[in-house]
């Protein structure tokens, strides 16, 4: 392949290649200094959103269901521009919208039965990649079976060589270990990603500990991918009473983190308002709670990820925080959350309230690039050390984005590495 030629770079993802969610943004991260064309096959329902990639061919549990009712084709292809002229609805959005309320471990079965039932991968999807002619696929690793089976039959079909990015740990920890079907579900996903990691070519992962957990399973060295930081970089100058932000899920123990630092800003606010604490969240279950038992703790609904960068160049200390219980650090103990980047990046002293273990905290830790609070007891020492020594942790998170994502550096060694893959 010729150097100054772009890549043709199949990307297969869950949900839509957007900037608003976790995934897309991450794709956009990562592609943004890539020099390729991109096409997305994805499997939720919504239209992606972004300034990269072109082509798209998408199926949902609303075709499925239609497949089996009415005999209906599954999957349909499409471009942005049908995206931005609006010519590219969906049947029956609210459909998937409504299936997708259903997160509980049942509802996972049933999905599963029905993707398995009615094959995702059909001879239209095939001849949209194809048309295409890409030169590898990048595909990121999901917990469940039906993205695991997909990606796998997408790319033995293909026979490209294939990029995977493994951010979570779906092998080690079980979800339902404690029931007979959870147990069953767990050992389907650990023999599917058995499978699918033989046929990758290049994995990567955000976090040095799961790179040394998944090396003998893989076989081989993964590669670290540190997401690139994109924001403008412009220090915040320290506001009294200090604000503090957090964004992102409740869940996993991390509500009982966050009231643990609400007790904690309650004992130091005593004299005088020092702390607030503002939390944007879609569980919206939390916020009568928070407001009724803390003061100076305000919870807000989750807002676009364009308007959160705005948001945290307003906060005075970015937050990040997991929980302390042993099923939630289990759940997290090997993931880099891509909301460390965020606080990083937003101009603040960056907190940390994690136990010692976690990949996330212990990056942090390791770079000295934020206070890292090992247990719910020293997080009034915290927010005072960060109080008096602002400047010193301002730089430190500057330094940490400076040495490593930096996203010139990185954006080259990442192509660099797929160019290689593609010449094979």
């Amino acid at each position: 392949m010729e150097q100054n030629k772009p890549l043709r770079i199949l990307v297969i993802s869950d949900p839509p290649w957007a900037d608003e969610n976790n995934t897309g943004n991450t794709l956009s991260n990562l592609f943004r200094h890539v020099h390729a064309e991109f096409a997305n096959l994805y499997f939720q329902p919504g239209n992606p959103h972004n300034d990269l990639c072109f082509y798209y061919y998408q199926v949902t549990d609303y075709q499925i269901i239609q497949r089996w009712l009415k005999g209906k084709a599954v999957g349909r292809s499409f471009t942005m521009e049908a995206v931005r002229q609006k010519k590219s609805a969906e049947k029956d959005v609210s459909f998937d919208a409504k299936a997708r309320r259903y997160r509980g471990f049942y509802a996972t079965l049933l999905r599963e039965a029905a993707w398995k039932m009615t094959p995702a991968d059909t001879d239209s999807m095939y001849r949209f990649i194809e048309a295409f002619h890409p030169d590898l696929i990048y595909a990121p690793i999901y917990g469940n079976l039906r993205m695991l089976r997909i990606v796998s039959n997408v790319q033995a079909h293909t026979r490209l060589p294939m990029v995977s990015l493994i951010s979570d740990d779906h092998y080690f920890h079980a979800q339902k270990k404690n029931s007979l079907l959870g147990a069953w579900y767990h050992r389907a996903i650990q023999r599917r990603l058995r499978k699918l990691l033989g046929q990758v070519d290049c994995l990567y992962t955000m976090s040095q500990e799961q790179a040394e957990a998944y090396r003998l399973l893989y076989g081989k060295p993964l590669k670290i991918l540190r997401k690139n930081a994109t924001v403008p970089y412009v220090r915040r100058q320290k506001q009294v009473p200090l604000k503090i932000l957090y964004a992102g899920g409740t869940y996993l123990g991390r509500q009982k983190t966050l009231d643990a630092l609400a007790e904690a800003m309650q004992e130091l606010n005593r004299k005088e308002t020092r702390f607030q604490l503002h939390i944007y969240t879609n569980s919206s279950d939390q916020k009568a709670e928070a407001r009724k038992c803390y003061d100076n703790v305000f919870v807000h609904p989750g807002i676009s990820y364009r308007r959160l960068t705005e948001k945290y160049k307003e906060c005075d200390i970015a937050l990040h925080v997991e929980g302390f219980d042993a099923s939630s650090f289990s759940a997290a103990r090997l993931s880099f959350s891509t909301k460390i980047l965020d606080c990083l990046q937003s101009g603040a002293p960056v907190l940390c309230i994690a136990p010692k273990g976690n990949a996330g905290a212990d990056y942090l830790q390791r770079e000295k690039a934020a206070v890292v609070v090992n247990s719910p007891a020293q997080i009034q020492n915290a927010l005072n050390e960060i109080d008096a020594q602002y400047v010193k942790w301002q730089k430190a998170a500057y330094d940490c984005l400076e040495r490593n994502h930096d996203i010139q550096k990185n954006a080259a060694a990442f192509e660099r590495e797929l160019r290689r893959l593609a010449m094979r």
